[in-house]
């Protein structure tokens, strides 16, 4: 089994914690770290986020989520969230350049970690 490693600190933890807020439909997360200090056991908490934030998805036009699972997951969905959103939109010469660069950059990025 591999060790779980905290996004927050870099730490392992031991569990994923849910909490939901009283009055709220939010659920929030933390990574538990459970480690010996001493003779006793002690808890540390890293706040992850919750699974969606509900308030700033609606402004930036794609979900956005806390730190839960893998970040390159999480990072990819958001690019193909921003692709949708830019198909939909007028781009001005600089944007278009803009946006060639980072194609171009993309592209590179997935030759080098292509496993074909």
């Amino acid at each position: 089994m591999s060790e779980k490693i905290c996004p927050r600190c870099g730490q392992p933890y031991s569990y994923i914690e849910r909490r939901t807020v009283k009055g709220s439909k939010q659920v929030y997360f933390y990574a538990v770290h459970i480690y010996k200090e001493g003779s006793k056991w002690r808890k540390k908490r890293c706040y992850l986020g919750p699974k969606l934030y509900s308030r700033v998805t609606p402004l930036q036009g794609f979900p956005l989520r806390g730190l839960i699972g893998e970040s390159r997951h999480r990072l990819l969905d958001y690019l193909n969230s921003i692709v949708s959103e830019l198909e939909h939109m007028e781009l001005d010469k600089d944007s278009k350049k803009r946006l060639k660069d980072l194609s171009t950059r993309l592209a590179r990025l997935a030759e080098l970690g292509a496993d074909d």
